[in-house]
């Protein structure tokens, strides 16, 4: 039997992943929006093991980075450029580390 919180966060993954399905303007920084829901969506996809998730979390995070190519950016932690690097040295130590 799945528990209420497992369903409370997977009915929010599906809302995240048909969100950003339809979405096609992002907003950038960690505490911002797009790289927060990108946090959220990589600990989802690893957790649930659905390879449509995880192709779309993959999918989101190179949107992501081609849009990111050639903006105008701050360089705050929290909705700019410092936070988006951090994100992806704590994704690549959480895949280097536990694999």
């Amino acid at each position: 039997m799945i528990s209420i919180i497992q369903q409370k966060v997977d009915r929010i993954a599906q809302c995240i992943f048909t969100k950003i399905q339809k979405s096609g303007k992002e907003s950038f920084g960690l505490y911002s929006e797009d790289f927060g829901l990108l946090l959220f969506l990589f600990y989802y996809s690893r957790h649930s093991k659905n390879k449509k998730q995880v192709l779309l979390t993959e999918r989101y995070a190179e949107r992501l980075l081609e849009q990111l190519i050639g903006r105008e950016k701050s360089h705050t932690f929290c909705s700019g450029f410092a936070g988006i690097l951090y994100l992806f040295d704590h994704f690549w130590r959480i895949i280097w580390f536990i694999g």
